[in-house]
Order: structure tokens, then sequence, then C-alpha cells
């Protein structure tokens, strides 16, 4: 009597699809296994060969920049030799240009010593010529007046009336509304002391005065001081404008710059 059923060892008709299906998926997955081995050893060349181009690009380059910096800096220094070789020759010539400086400072203070020393003994030799000299200041201008006679009749006003005069003129710039200065030339100096020591008192209520003929140094630094004068005048301490400048009391140079206090005791 036979048995029913497969026989040993079949499989059924599932299994057959199944195990049939596993072995076509098994194939396909072997086969993209050794394409992707493939695909991936060739983008490996390619990469490598990618690599090998590129890493012979940037040593050109880097040649390139090398060289380029060479050339920069060799121009660099021949710029910089250039330049010190530029600042040496202007230190020397600052240094030159600094002596040269020194010596014409030096120079030029000689020539100030000396130009200053020629001003005052000119000036000194003036004010001699002038020594004789006075000028009557403010006396009324008149049509062919003669100068020698109003001289004479002033000096008589003042007390020396047998004075002997060299010569008597109108001096300075015409300047409308203001007469002109008498400058009187006397004989004898002595003649000149006695007019101005009696002339302040003598004209005290004439529209004229007396005054001494300065030179042109000698009165400007008469005038340069002529306020703190009026103020010492005012706190009693008396000064008079002799010899090219302002003395008290014997002779002595006022010092203008002096201590208030000094000033009024030695006044």
């Amino acid at each position: 009597m036979s048995k029913r059923g497969r026989p040993a060892g079949s499989l059924g008709k599932k299994k057959r699809e199944k195990a049939a299906a596993l072995k076509s998926i098994t194939n396909l997955a072997t086969r993209l296994s050794q394409s992707s081995h493939r695909e991936a050893d060739f983008e490996d060349d390619d990469v490598s060969i990618a690599s090998e181009g590129l890493a012979e690009s940037i040593n050109q380059s880097i040649e390139l920049i090398h060289a380029e910096l060479q050339k920069i800096r060799k121009e660099f220094g021949k710029a910089i030799e250039l330049h010190k070789k530029q600042i040496k020759e202007l230190q020397q010539e600052n240094k030159s240009l600094k002596e040269r400086c020194g010596t014409l400072e030096a120079d030029l203070t000689n020539v100030k010593a000396t130009q200053k020393e020629h001003t005052d003994q000119l000036n000194k030799q003036e004010r001699h010529s002038r020594r004789s000299n006075v000028r009557i200041v403010g006396y009324k201008t008149t049509e062919n007046e003669d100068c020698m006679k109003i001289a004479k009749e002033v000096f008589q006003k003042v007390g020396v009336p047998d004075c002997k005069i060299e010569r008597a003129h109108r001096d300075g710039r015409i300047v409308r509304g203001r007469d002109r200065h008498i400058l009187v030339k006397l004989s004898f100096f002595q003649d000149k002391v006695a007019i101005t020591q009696n002339a302040r008192q003598a004209l005290a209520e004439n529209n004229f005065f007396i005054t001494e003929d300065l030179t042109k140094l000698d009165l400007a630094e008469k005038k340069k001081w002529r306020t703190k004068v009026n103020d010492l005048f005012q706190d009693g301490v008396r000064l008079r404008f002799y010899a090219g400048c302002w003395r008290s009391r014997g002779g002595k140079p006022y010092d203008f710059n002096a201590p208030a206090s000094s000033l009024t005791d030695e006044a």
C-alpha cells in the first residue's frame, strides 16, 4: 500500500517560490557589489589623478610666488640701500648746515653787538653836538618873524639876557595847527644850563616852554617812561632826563623795573 503526500525532501510550491526569490536577490546583490567595487576603483583613480594635478598646480603657484617675492625682496633691498645712502647724505648735509647756522648765529650776535655799539657811539656824538642846543616849543608863528630876536626875548624872560646865540630857526615837519619848534644853538654850555634850570618857573604863565634838543633815540627813551615819571612825580619822586636816561638824585640812572619800595627809597 503506497504512502500519501509529497516525496521526502521535496518542497512545496510556496517554499520553492521563496527560495527562487531569495536566490534571485542574492545574485542581484552579488552583481551590485561587484559593480560598486569597480566604480569605487574608478573613482579612486580619478581622485588620485585630480589630486596629482592640483598638487602640481599648487607647487607651480608657490614657485611663482616665491620668485616674485625674491624679486620684490631684491628690489626692496636696493631701495633700502638707496634710502640709507640718501639719509646719510642728508645727515651729513644737516650737520654741515647746523655748523654753518651756529657760525652765522655767532656772527649775527657779533654784528648786533657791534651795531649797537656803533649806534650808541653815534648817538653819543650826536648828543654831544646838541649839548648847547635848546628848543622853544609852542611859540606862535608869525609872518616874517626873526627867530634870533625871539630867542633873545625868551632868554631874557628866564633870566639869562646876555647869552650868546650862534643861530636860531624853526625846525621840524610842518603840521597844520601846530607851531614848529624854534631850535637855538648857544655858544656856551653854561648858558644852556642856566636857561633850562630857570625856564620852568620863569615861563609858567606862558603858552610856550623850553626843552633840551634831544637825539631821536634819547627822545624815544624819554617818551617811553613819561607816564611812569608822571606817576612817580605825584608820589613825590623827582626825576630828570639827561645824558640819555631818566635819573634820580645824584645822577644815578633810575631803574623802572625794580620793586617800587626800593625805587622810592633810592629816589
